[in-house]
């Protein structure tokens, strides 16, 4: 309800973009008479092609896809994996405009469609599904796994784990479920021990106890919405990890007021220019409303600095259920695809798309968010070099080996020449994180201190200078590209 209070000033303009365009004028009538044919104008000469200044970003297609992660780089023979962490299906209660089931119970056919469409044309490679137990606990575990004609479930000690959905165009996007309960377990192998009720009580539970029961399960146990989360309830928890950005957090009028500092209704005002035909390109809207979580990135650079190791992760939240209209390219404003081209978490595997690989990546931390809305990084690379040694993110090197911490400077696939960028290596300390190296190409950095270093990318978009329009100016700023899991220096 308080998205359609919300959205009340907007609802001409949604009325207007929702609207099919205007009928042609119908031909004349048979009483009226026709009108003289005007000579037709002498053609213009064609002014020659504007050269690009050697500079200057050339123009860019925004594609409602994402290119497949093969063409995106492989560090050191690891297979890359584009992933999405905290994705809700129709096994959530509040799904699909809250109609996850129709009047005789079935399924909501149209909402799961889309859910596929969306996971399937922005080239996912792993989605950690994450339901709520209202729903998610009175199913069967295969149930969730949300097997179609032509998918195959993927069994684990003969046991369903996951499955892999596929594509109309032969792509294969790996499910495997968990849940945004108390706490956020993702990658689960099989519910909790017993009946439906038991476990709709314990997966509400917020404690050590139901962390480390989750764990038992195989399961990456991570926290939802830190951005409302007190450092002391994270820090006893025993978390593999916790969501450093949530979408949802954007446009929630609660939690932008309460949490973040932001006018509670501010991003119905970003929404309003891409509520206009001819007016910025739609898969950009994001760029309206997108604010960095400083709650969650405090919290976890406070914790990393108390030691923990932790994983720090994107969370898309998609619904279905939050802007429930239409935008002027003709798609829900929330679609899954739309959400789910926005950002991703790229996991690096060592070894094949499997599901003990991507849960054993996300664990340790070998993965960086990624807002594919500016573009697909190519090349992104961060690690350390000590002696010939390499240490990823998520590992761990000694300090007495003098290791150098390097960050890559990606390409954006699509682009001969990426726009520019702004490089960053970061110590975690108990009061945020300190910058110790900063560019604009790649950064070479040898600590001199222990520490859990990550790093950050921002770029400021020209590219995108056209799909934008008019709000140019406004929204192409250094906005965040990447974030990126630590390594640690002992």
């Amino acid at each position: 309800m308080k998205y359609l209070i919300a959205l009340l000033p907007l609802l001409p303009m949604i009325a207007c973009a929702d609207a099919d365009p205007p009928a042609q004028d119908p031909d004349p009538s048979p009483g009226e008479p026709e009108p003289s044919p005007q000579p037709e104008p002498e053609p213009s000469p064609e002014p020659d092609e504007p050269e690009l200044e050697p500079d200057e970003p050339e123009p860019y297609a925004v594609e409602r896809t994402l290119p497949d992660t093969a063409l995106l780089g492989a560090p050191r023979g690891m297979t890359q994996a584009r992933s999405l962490i905290h994705m809700h299906t129709i096994h959530s209660h509040d799904a699909c405009d809250g109609q996850p089931r129709l009047e005789d119970g079935l399924p909501n056919a149209l909402c799961d469609a889309d859910w596929r469409e969306g996971v399937c044309a922005t080239r996912q490679d792993i989605v950690f599904t994450t339901d709520h137990e209202e729903l998610a606990a009175f199913e069967d575990f295969e149930t969730l796994l949300l097997v179609g004609q032509g998918d195959q479930i993927i069994e684990e000690d003969g046991e369903p784990v996951a499955s892999l959905l596929r594509c109309p165009d032969g792509h294969q996007v790996m499910l495997m479920p968990g849940g945004e309960f108390g706490v956020m377990p993702v990658g689960m192998r099989r519910h909790l021990p017993g009946d439906a009720q038991e476990r709709d009580r314990l997966y509400a539970e917020v404690t050590p106890e139901r962390v480390a029961s989750f764990k038992e399960l195989d399961a990456v146990v991570l926290q939802a919405h830190t951005e409302s989360r007190g450092v002391d309830e994270l820090r006893r928890l025993g978390l593999d990890g916790f969501e450093i950005y949530n979408l949802h957090a954007n446009i929630d009028p609660d939690i932008r007021e309460e949490f973040l500092g932001l006018e509670a209704f501010g991003f119905t005002e970003a929404l309003a220019p891409f509520l206009v035909r001819g007016g910025p390109t739609s898969d950009l809207v994001i760029l309206g409303f997108l604010s960095e979580s400083g709650p969650a990135l405090r919290a976890f650079d406070t914790l990393l600095a108390e030691g923990q190791h932790l994983v720090g992760t994107g969370g898309t939240d998609a619904h279905r259920n939050a802007l429930p209209f239409k935008l002027p390219d003709g798609e829900r404003a929330d679609s899954f695809r739309r959400m789910a081209r926005f950002f991703s978490n790229h996991l690096m595997l060592r070894g094949d798309r499997a599901p003990a690989t991507a849960r054993t990546a996300l664990r340790e931390g070998r993965s960086f968010v990624v807002f594919e809305v500016l573009g697909s990084p190519v090349g992104m690379d961060f690690r350390a070099e000590a002696a010939g040694d390499i240490t990823e993110m998520g590992d761990r090197v000694s300090l007495a080996a003098s290791p150098t911490l390097i960050l890559a400077r990606p390409g954006v696939f699509g682009l001969d020449v990426a726009p520019p960028m702004s490089l960053r290596i970061l110590r975690a300390t108990a009061d945020g994180a300190v910058e110790v190296a900063a560019g604009d190409d790649e950064l070479s950095f040898t600590p001199t201190v222990p520490g859990a270093y990550r790093a950050e990318i921002r770029m400021r978009p020209e590219h995108l200078r056209a799909a934008l329009g008019d709000l140019a100016d406004a929204l192409i700023k250094d906005t965040i590209w990447i974030y990126a899991n630590p390594i640690y220096v002992d």
